[in-house]
């Protein structure tokens, strides 16, 4: 009976301290704002969690053609299941026996799948948050918001909890050897891509002779319908380009794939 009592114990606190974090109140925006991105991306969102090395969250298409990524370091969290200040050497202790016991290493990260309807109202914008608090509680993810009501400076918890499944991660299907790499800012990006942003699909051109990245997109149907009478199909399309130069990105790495014969 003892023996039995002694393993339920170690199961259950082993399950309550899965995952234990504290994300203060200026970085919650951008966190829930990056599930809201990833949203649009997949309809399941893949959380790994280590410790260690910080908290992943992903999501693929169904189709596998789009990937995202969301990595946060331990620093990120004003508390984390393990001191940042530790990581370094369990990192170098991790490498070290890599090959002889690459199996425990792998089970120390903590991989799960939740489905990206039931976060909605995680994600939703909220004032005078202090913090958000997420943990596992049994087979539920927990999300709890402290917010202090301004003037009473009462202490408000909203706790949001949502089910979870075990998964073997996700990670992105195309190859990137010999690939091109663009890094770009954030705002960037959103100004260049906005004018195309109701188009089913777009072209992204590079010419590196004239150092300029190219987005492109083709429609039929964005002309009033009066617009086209007299006129075949292809004097309708509608053709929208933006483009940036490379002194506006932070980094280009443009691979050319050239015919050899």
């Amino acid at each position: 009976f003892c023996y039995s009592c002694y393993w339920l114990l170690v199961v259950s606190r082993r399950l309550i301290e899965v995952m234990d974090c504290i994300i203060p109140g200026p970085s919650i925006k951008p966190f829930c704002a990056a599930i809201g991105c990833l949203s649009r991306t997949g309809k399941e969102l893949y959380i790994d969690f280590d410790p260690l090395d910080g908290l992943s969250i992903r999501a693929l298409n169904d189709s596998k053609s789009v990937f995202g990524n969301f990595h946060y370091e331990p620093s990120f969290f004003s508390r984390c299941s393990s001191a940042p200040s530790s990581s370094a050497s369990r990192r170098r202790k991790r490498k070290k026996n890599q090959t002889d016991d690459s199996q425990e290493v792998e089970d120390e990260r903590w991989t799960v799948r939740i489905a990206m309807k039931a976060l909605a109202a995680v994600v939703r914008p909220r004032k005078d948050v202090l913090n958000l608090h997420v943990l596992t509680v049994g087979d539920h993810l927990a999300f709890e918001f402290q917010l202090e009501k301004a003037g009473s400076g009462s202490i408000v918890r909203v706790t949001h909890k949502v089910g979870y499944s075990p998964a073997k991660g996700v990670a992105a299907v195309a190859s990137t050897e010999g690939a091109s790499e663009l890094v770009v800012q954030p705002n960037v990006l959103t100004t260049m891509l906005e004018p195309l942003k109701r188009s089913i699909e777009i072209a992204i051109l590079v010419n590196d002779n004239h150092r300029l990245i190219s987005s492109v997109t083709f429609a039929h149907d964005d002309l009033p319908g009066d617009a086209t009478t007299g006129l075949n199909r292809g004097q309708t399309s509608l053709k929208t380009e933006t483009s940036v130069g490379y002194d506006d990105l932070v980094d280009v790495h443009y691979v050319g794939h050239f015919d050899d014969s």
